[in-house]
């Protein structure tokens, strides 16, 4: 049976998710003791980012697509990656999602009710990156396990947002690593299901769509999320030479992989 084939995906899947709870605690350690770390490590992580989507995602989905389909190639790409962009600020319009830093010398807690419609506002993202990993991999192995990679990186900053802002409801850090560890193993579960669900259906062009809406969706998250907050805080060329470090690092990663 197809899907049991990607029992190793599935194991991808959970070790990217996991990534976001060690973002939590590692946001706790660093946050206490060495505060300027986690926007240089930020800026490491977009720099990989952006690696992965231009030298990796963009690629495959544009070869996907080429398989997929006779014409309209580049047309379809952009309207993937264009419906990927536009997702997460819809998302954010619809649930009350803010950025880490809107939380900071904030001491009013807000109802920990709204705190689980926050936390499933992150894992509907989460849940699109899963998904690509397991058709990109079920097609491109090193691919899939690439995406597993970078996923991991991108969702330990992802943690440290998660945890600021569930943290801004009053939760102790406890109680946000039980809801996050929750929120893995539902993320991970739900993708597979759906996986199982579309298997029959993956094509090479809906593959594409699929790659470019998460090439869309990551760079929304570089330049909306992960960049805006560091050039704030940090030295603009410090910050520039951890982004062109982890550009840089991905790059040969990719390029070791044979992709």
């Amino acid at each position: 049976m197809d899907v049991l084939l990607n029992l190793h995906l599935y194991f991808g899947i959970f070790i990217a998710s996991l990534m976001t709870l060690l973002g939590v605690w590692l946001y706790e350690f660093l946050n206490h003791r060495f505060p300027k770390w986690i926007d240089l490590l930020q800026g490491l992580s977009a720099g990989m980012l952006l690696a992965v989507i231009f030298f990796g995602i963009i690629p495959e989905a544009t070869e996907m697509l080429d398989n997929g389909f006779a014409q309209g190639q580049i047309l379809i790409a952009t309207v993937s990656m264009a419906v990927g962009a536009l997702l997460l600020p819809a998302f954010e319009k619809m649930l009350p999602v803010k950025h880490h830093h809107d939380f900071e010398d904030s001491h009013h807690h807000k109802p920990q009710g709204v705190a689980y419609i926050v936390l499933g506002a992150f894992g509907i993202h989460s849940l699109f990156e899963l998904l690509a990993i397991l058709v990109a991999g079920s097609s491109n192995p090193i691919l899939g396990w690439t995406l597993v990679l970078i996923i991991a990186i991108h969702n330990i900053p992802i943690g440290f947002i998660i945890n600021t802002q569930l943290k801004a409801f009053g939760l102790l850090i406890k109680r946000v690593s039980l809801m996050v560890f929750g929120l893995i193993m539902a993320q991970c579960l739900m993708a597979v299901i759906i996986y199982a669900m579309m298997l029959p259906f993956v094509t090479p062009g809906l593959t594409g769509i699929l790659l470019g809406m998460t090439a869309g969706m990551m760079l929304y998250l570089t330049f909306d999320e992960l960049l805006p907050q560091i050039y704030r805080d940090e030295n603009q060329h410090t910050v520039n030479a951890c982004i062109i470090a982890g550009l840089l690092g991905m790059y040969f990663i990719l390029a070791v992989s044979g992709h």
